[in-house]
């Protein structure tokens, strides 16, 4: 396998819009806990058809120059506390070429596994991403590109990200190898982080207790059981692994139909299955587990953001789902799906933003008794994130695309998540889980022949 490098600067013409200011408390959170184990984010597209290192930069570049997110990194005083946004002068996306052999399948996992999922990130210089091509079969009819974006939470969301994957490859494809002038582009303007954005009603602190007193009574009276690690893995030990899983055309329009057939929606039936896969890894029979949601807020916030602005907009709300296998699974499905209702009518998973004000570490050094009760409090549960239906292109210019993907590393918030998305027709359903805690054989897969019944 050759390895190259890529970063050369693809000037582009555009309006500087510099970003200078503090982090949020959740941007500062996120930040920390990359800092204590890599909180990358990925988004994966395989290419069909002839691209260049150097078409690439050109795109690459066009992102950077439109985006103000992209073009910070983070300082912070000598102990680590008041970290801001310090602007770069001229920031250059770094993308790394792997060239493998055409047969080669798992060339891009296998890159993933051995080198994306355990570097983190670069912080301290902008931009916070970074892009790897992995290409098979150069220079014949067969050629290919696993392309994908490596960018740190602290500054974008799996629903941006992918956003940002596929504008990268518009640009490519408008490249010109006879001309040396950079793509036109007008920076956008800032938008305020989530914990800014909030909407009235859900900023103060009363509201914000007052919701995490009532997630606690809710937890107590499901009486969750948990998925208990393995072994103890140090959170400064944790390295993420991938399972990577996918539902194809058929077996999706077969799902799609049995959920509007009972009722359904797809979100429900993953976190079902996956809690009662959960279920039987723990050997309950009866009881409930917690299954994590994470929920899109750019449409709940003051004002309303688009899915295209960059930043981190999620929030996680939680459900306590049934595992009783003699329990009617479209049942218990409609069950999640009013539960889920329900909790975001409360906005819950608003308020517990507003708490991070208040107990929000303020840097690395006096994070550990956070992210012990993180650890432990989400240590027990699975998230199970489902981005739906995404509207990502299956050709490009000339290029042939497959399905977008997504997925991250751990870090500290959990040991599994199951990470969902759909598109061009085909439903991608990875695993991540922290080595150690989880055996490489528990999959969510197990539960897709009930999917179809």
């Amino acid at each position: 396998m050759a390895l190259t490098t890529s970063s050369e600067k693809a000037g582009v013409g555009r309006k500087t819009i510099k970003v200078r200011r503090p982090l949020s408390p959740v941007e500062r959170w996120l930040w920390i806990s990359h800092q204590i184990s890599p909180m990358n984010g990925f988004a994966w597209v395989q290419v069909r058809g002839k691209i260049c290192p150097e078409q690439l930069a050109w795109a690459a570049a066009a992102v950077v120059a439109e985006q103000p997110l992209l073009r910070v990194s983070i300082h912070a005083k000598a102990d680590g506390t008041d970290p801001w946004y310090e602007p770069a002068a001229e920031p250059v996306m770094p993308i790394r070429v792997v060239h493998a052999d055409a047969d080669d399948e798992l060339a891009a996992e296998r890159e993933l596994d051995t080198v994306e999922m355990a570097v983190p990130v670069d912080t301290s210089t902008a931009p916070m991403a970074r892009l790897v091509d992995v290409v098979r079969g150069a220079g014949t009819e067969a050629e290919t590109h696993d392309l994908v974006l490596i960018m740190s939470h602290t500054i974008v969301d799996a629903t941006a990200r992918v956003n940002m994957l596929a504008q990268l490859l518009g640009y490519a494809a408008e490249w010109d190898p006879d001309s040396d002038r950079p793509r036109s582009v007008v920076s956008r303007d800032p938008v305020p982080p989530l914990g800014y954005a909030l909407p009235r009603g859900v900023r103060g602190l009363p509201r914000a207790m007052a919701a995490v007193f009532t997630e606690h009574m809710a937890s107590l009276r499901a009486r969750t059981k948990p998925l208990a690690p393995e072994r103890y893995v140090a959170p400064a030990e944790k390295r993420t692994r991938l399972l990577l899983r996918k539902l194809s055309g058929d077996q999706l329009k077969a799902l799609l139909s049995t959920c509007r057939r009972n009722g359904v929606t797809v979100h429900a039936v993953l976190s079902t299955a996956v809690a009662r896969a959960v279920g039987r890894e723990i050997g309950i029979q009866q009881g409930k587990v917690t299954i994590r949601t994470p929920v899109q807020a750019r449409a709940e916030l003051s004002p309303p953001l688009a899915r295209s602005d960059v930043g981190n907009y999620m929030c996680v709300t939680q459900t306590y789902v049934d595992v009783d296998p003699n329990a009617e699974f479209w049942a218990v499905a409609r069950q999640f799906n009013k539960d889920l209702k329900k909790r975001l009518r409360l906005r819950a998973h608003l308020s517990s933003i507003a708490l991070m004000r208040r107990f929000a570490p303020k840097s690395l050094a006096t994070s550990t008794r956070f992210v012990d009760g993180i650890d432990d409090r989400a240590a027990g549960a699975v998230l199970v994130s489902n981005l739906g239906r995404v509207d990502f292109p299956d050709r490009v210019g000339d290029w042939e695309l497959s399905a977008v993907q997504f997925f991250s590393t751990m870090s500290v918030t959990g040991q599994m998540a199951i990470c969902a998305v759909t598109s061009n027709g085909v439903l991608h359903l990875n695993t991540c889980y922290v080595e150690g805690r989880r055996r490489p054989n528990v999959r969510p897969g197990s539960p897709t022949t009930r999917w179809r019944s």
